[in-house]
């Protein structure tokens, strides 16, 4: 998977199509787009965050684009950066992901002493309750949701039989990394392709973590011992 990386975009709403339009032209179709909005104190300027999985090599394309064509490395510009996946949940999902990208299907990758890595599922709207009954199945701790948005092309979502264009809810979850495996399977179980959900699953390695110190010292007691019958 070290091929393969998470890219993503904030920017000024009104960039949006000119970004978008920079990473279609390289195989980049799918998109999860999100609305927020600058720190007040700095810059309240409406903002679209995007999700996209691109391979290296379509970085290395897109990048030089966007400072070509949009002047991202100018200041208050917007800013794009990528995060290396470690896993997609399955191989028909990478191939969803990737859109029109030339991908290669190979092992997971992880980097060395990471104690955490990040869970992203991607799911049609209103079933994220569901997701977290199956993620807790699995070990997860909890999540956080954000609405989003997708968009590809169209004979990707004839293809896979996912409606990219309908309305999403991204789940994220940060867990231990041996934890990893069985929730991703546990969310696909039960919300993966065939169900209402339809959820897509893939992890990011996670460096480094504040605020999982509660999580540790719970996971770190023993359990309590059943009492002897009589």
């Amino acid at each position: 998977m070290d091929r393969y990386n998470m890219m993503v975009s904030i920017a000024n709403r009104e960039e949006l199509n000119g970004i978008l339009t920079i990473y279609r032209k390289y195989g980049a179709d799918v998109n999860f787009i999100s609305l927020g909005h600058g720190t007040a104190f700095i810059d309240s300027t409406p903002k679209a965050v995007t999700h996209t999985v691109v391979t290296k090599d379509s970085w290395v394309k897109i990048k030089d684009s966007l400072e070509k064509e949009m002047d991202i490395d100018l200041p208050n510009r917007g800013i794009v950066f990528t995060v290396p996946l470690s896993s997609v949940g399955r191989a028909r999902q990478l191939k969803l992901l990737a859109g029109s990208q030339e991908i290669t299907i190979g092992e997971e990758s992880t980097l060395k002493d990471t104690t955490y890595e990040l869970i992203v599922i991607i799911a049609n709207a209103g079933y994220s309750d569901n997701i977290m009954i199956a993620a807790r199945k699995g070990g997860a701790q909890g999540g956080t949701i954000v609405h989003a948005k997708g968009s590809g092309t169209r004979g990707t979502e004839d293809f896979f039989g996912v409606t990219l264009a309908a309305e999403k809810e991204m789940v994220y979850i940060v867990t231990k990394k041996e934890k990893k495996n069985r929730i991703m399977q546990a969310v696909l179980s039960e919300c993966g392709e065939g169900t209402k959900p339809n959820a897509v699953v893939m992890s990011l390695p996670v460096t480094s973590t504040a605020g999982m110190r509660f999580y540790e010292i719970k996971e770190a007691e023993p359990e309590p011992e059943e009492e002897a019958e009589e």
